[in-house]
């Protein structure tokens, strides 16, 4: 191609500075997420759940979604048909896990309680738009790409185009639970769309461009360094148009969920960063780090759904939002431990089943 890229992928096999993203990011989700559930609001007097906010929002889901697109360009199972098939079966299994993580619990609550507040807990769990229902949509939408060979500048393109329209269709919400769940899906309709379509697109758009290069770039170092340093000065002129960016935890949830463009440039830029700073600790981490880190990275979908099912079965034990900073950050250290043990049982089960004989 060039004296900096090849014709043909070269940086093939693991790239251990994107498993260490992967691996962090699902990590930061778990402490998160049982922070969000269990953390007593009183404990918010100390700077530490801070921290673990902080982590578990742009280190963690735009890191996720970004390699997602990356590894479209790692992957041998890219045709469009195995992209739909891969994408409709995300979209089921991030429905089943709301039934097992919420729907269950909730129920379960509801009939020992009484209380109607349960119930609705319920419902408005079978119906979150979560990240494994946009994870399933972004496949399908590659699939188009694929389909269609739509290049890469038509690919950014689009998705500048997504952030715009989703910036319009924002303000458009629903209160009725069925409207909100199906809008939801695409825009941020509603409190009940976590993860809609437009708003988070971006990231694995920008993943898959990015990816396409650095897997064929003849010199690694070098590619990251550029990449580190346009992105840092894009990052910290997005911040000085809209300083309040970096106070997101000052924010709702919906506002970190639901974010725009600005948003969108200034969180992806950051994840460049990120990946730069882990590429040279990915050099002095010890090995016996860097395999955990590597199995949580392979093991990373497993996770996700046993440590949802491990926080919404907690639900019927433990009282919500009611614990310490220290309890909570033990019960983060438990939940994933559970999950990565499950994640391996499980996936070492499906390696060593029979393979069916024609």
């Amino acid at each position: 191609m060039n004296t900096y890229f090849s014709n043909i992928p070269v940086n093939i096999g693991r790239q251990i500075e994107l498993d260490l993203a992967r691996g962090l990011a699902v990590v930061f989700m778990v402490f998160v997420h049982v922070q969000e559930y269990f953390l007593s609001p009183k404990a918010y007097t100390s700077f530490s759940p801070e921290i673990i906010d902080i982590l578990g929002e742009v280190p963690a889901a735009p890191v996720f979604m970004f390699l997602l697109g990356v590894g479209i360009n790692y992957s041998n199972k890219t045709a469009p048909a195995q992209l739909f098939r891969r994408g409709i079966m995300l979209v089921l299994v991030g429905y089943l896990l709301s039934i097992l993580r919420g729907v269950v619990p909730y129920t379960i609550l509801w009939f020992k309680s009484g209380n109607s507040e349960m119930l609705n807990n319920a419902v408005s769990n079978l119906l979150f738009i979560d990240i494994l229902q946009f994870a399933g949509l972004a496949l399908l939408f590659f699939g188009l790409v694929i389909y269609y060979k739509i290049n890469h500048v038509i690919l950014i393109a689009l998705g500048l185009l997504f952030a715009l329209i989703n910036q319009q269709l924002c303000p458009i919400q629903f209160e009725s639970k069925i409207p909100a769940a199906l809008s939801g899906l695409i825009w941020g309709s509603s409190k009940i769309s976590f993860f809609p379509f437009l708003t988070w697109i971006f990231y694995p758009i920008a993943g898959y461009v990015w990816g396409w290069y650095q897997i064929r770039s003849l010199n690694k170092s070098i590619f990251y360094l550029y990449c580190f340093g346009t992105a840092l000065l894009i990052m910290l002129a997005g911040l000085l148009y809209k300083p309040q960016i970096i106070n997101l935890n000052d924010y709702s949830d919906f506002y970190y969920y639901h974010h725009h463009l600005p948003e969108n440039i200034v969180f992806t830029s950051f994840v460049l960063v990120w990946i730069y700073i882990l590429y040279h600790l990915s050099k002095v981490l010890p090995n016996k780090a860097l395999t955990f880190i590597n199995r949580w990275s392979r093991n990373v979908t497993s996770i996700y759904l046993a440590q949802w099912i491990i926080i919404g079965w907690l639900i019927l034990f433990i009282k919500s939002q009611d614990l310490s900073f220290t309890q909570c950050l033990l019960l983060s250290s438990a939940t994933f431990f559970a999950s990565d043990l499950i994640a391996t049982y499980h996936n070492r089960l499906m390696r060593n089943r029979p393979k069916q004989t024609r």
